[in-house]
C-alpha cells in the first residue's frame, strides 16, 4: 500500500510537465526510435509532439485522442482503447483502472484492469521512464509545475483541421 500511496502522491503532485522524450518501440525484434516533446497539464490533457523524420502530434484530452500528421494534413479523432491513457490523463481515477501496484528493484509496476502492465521508473522523485506493452518512453530535461498555455491542449491548434 505504501508504494501505491507514493506513486499516487507523485502523480498527484505534478500539475504540469514539459519534457523531451525518446520513444522506443520493439516490432518483431526490431527497435524503432522516435523523439520529441511531451506536455502534461492536469485537467487539460497530454500532448506528444514527435520531431523526427515523421512529424506527428498526439493529443489526449477530455477522453479523446487527436492524432495529427501535418505533412499529410491528416487528422483522426478516437477514444483511447487502453486504461493506461485514462490513468495518465487523470491520476485521480487510479482506483478505476489499477488492479494491482507493486514495487520491485526500484521500479513501480501497475497492473491495469484488462491485463495491461505499466512499468514506471522514478529517479529523484521524478518519472524518468515508462514502459507500456512494447513501448518505452524515456524523459529528460523535464520542467514541472510551470504554466502551460491551454492552447497546447486544444485540437484547434491543428492547422488544416481536416478529418479523414
Amino acid at each position: 500500500m505504501l508504494t501505491l500511496l507514493l506513486i499516487i502522491d507523485l502523480l498527484m503532485g505534478i500539475n504540469s510537465a514539459t519534457c523531451k522524450f525518446r520513444e522506443t518501440v520493439t516490432v518483431e525484434g526490431e527497435k524503432l526510435q522516435e523523439e520529441g516533446y511531451f506536455y502534461f497539464s492536469r485537467g487539460q490533457g497530454i500532448r506528444w509532439d514527435y520531431t523526427g523524420q515523421e512529424k506527428k502530434t498526439f493529443l489526449f484530452t477530455r477522453g479523446m485522442v487527436w492524432e495529427y500528421y501535418p505533412e499529410e494534413n491528416f487528422l483522426r479523432k478516437y477514444r483511447p482503447q487502453t486504461n493506461f491513457w485514462v490513468l495518465m490523463e487523470n491520476p485521480q481515477r487510479w482506483q478505476e483502472v489499477a488492479q494491482e501496484i507493486r514495487e520491485k528493484n526500484g521500479k513501480i509496476f501497475v497492473k491495469l484492469r484488462g491485463g495491461e502492465e505499466v512499468e514506471i521508473e522514478v529517479k529523484n522523485g521524478k518519472i524518468r521512464r515508462i514502459r507500456f506493452a512494447d513501448t518505452v518512453f524515456e524523459f529528460t530535461s523535464c520542467r514541472y509545475n510551470t504554466k502551460l498555455p491551454s492552447s497546447l491542449f486544444q485540437p484547434t491548434f491543428l492547422v488544416g483541421n481536416r478529418k479523414k
